[in-house]
């Protein structure tokens, strides 16, 4: 018992060494909004605007559009109210995910932040707008985007009147 002790106790201790000597390596992420002039803006390498190639298929483990492009995906989430952000900040935010090389957005959860608060199915105009403005700045930017609208559909008190008992 005290052998495997021993020895557990010297991997342990080799190991902390090593991971020292790794992070020693490491630099802090610290994302600013301005990457123009940065090493690590990969802007240029999106290609704008999104969907231009058309249909995308799976070939073995292998995203690839239908005119043979082929194409890998690095996204991030968008939930809740965040997918109905005014046009300036849609903006900025399209500009820091690209100059990541964020090249696809899933929204999702974002439906019970776009009805009037009475109605959970009628959704209002200025939200949409808001929307449909942020879905076209990633488009044009060469960010592809998918929907999952609804988690679980919250029915508002002004619904309650039109479901089954």
């Amino acid at each position: 018992m005290r052998v495997l002790f021993l020895i557990f106790s010297i991997s342990i201790t080799f190991s902390k060494a090593h991971a020292q000597n790794e992070t020693a390596k490491w630099f802090p992420f610290q994302p600013t909004e301005n990457k123009a002039t940065s090493a690590i803006n990969m802007q240029h390498w999106l290609e704008a605007s999104a969907g231009k190639h058309e249909v995308l298929k799976m070939l073995g483990s292998n995203l690839q559009f239908i005119d043979g492009t082929q194409v890998k995906f690095w996204g991030v989430n968008i939930a809740s109210n965040k997918p109905f952000v005014p046009k300036e900040e849609a903006e900025r935010w399209t500009k820091f995910m690209a100059s990541y090389d964020i090249n696809a957005v899933r929204f999702h959860k974002f439906t019970w932040d776009a009805t009037d608060g009475v109605h959970s199915t009628q959704l209002t105009d200025s939200m949409w707008n808001r929307f449909d403005y942020f879905s076209s700045t990633l488009k044009k930017a060469g960010i592809y985007q998918a929907w999952l609208p609804i988690y679980v559909h919250r029915v508002l008190p002004a619904d309650s009147s039109r479901l089954l008992p």
